[in-house]
């Protein structure tokens, strides 16, 4: 039991991370990249909760990757704004269900930029 902890709380962690790294990058956007990264933000965030709570969890998983794999063929691409739009929202999306201190944080964070996306 105690081995799992550990890895769930590793786990809130590389999410913190991964914020913080989204988060560099959002710094350094021009006001008009900011506007379409907030814009996916509040585009795709309902809808991908609720797709997520509807899944079964092995599901769930699936629905992860593969959006995370979209991400990163946007960024691939050149969509940076849109790709950093999305990653937010998963990562709000992951922080949800991973338990710990690391993945609250992640949570309160990622929430307060959803809520000024929808302004």
């Amino acid at each position: 039991m105690r081995l799992l902890q550990v890895w769930r709380e590793a786990r809130g962690k590389r999410l913190e991370n991964e914020l913080n790294d989204l988060l560099a990058h959002v710094d350094g956007m021009s006001a008009l990249a900011k506007s379409v990264c907030f814009n996916n933000i509040w585009a795709t965030h309902e809808y991908l909760v609720a797709a997520y709570d509807s899944l079964p969890v092995p599901d769930r998983k699936i629905l992860i990757r593969s959006l995370r794999k979209g991400a990163s063929k946007m960024w691939k691409q050149g969509r940076r704004p849109s790709a950093v739009g999305l990653g937010i929202v998963l990562l709000n999306i992951e922080s949800r269900h991973t338990p710990g201190v690391s993945a609250a944080s992640v949570l309160q964070r990622t929430n307060a930029i959803i809520v000024a996306a929808s302004k």
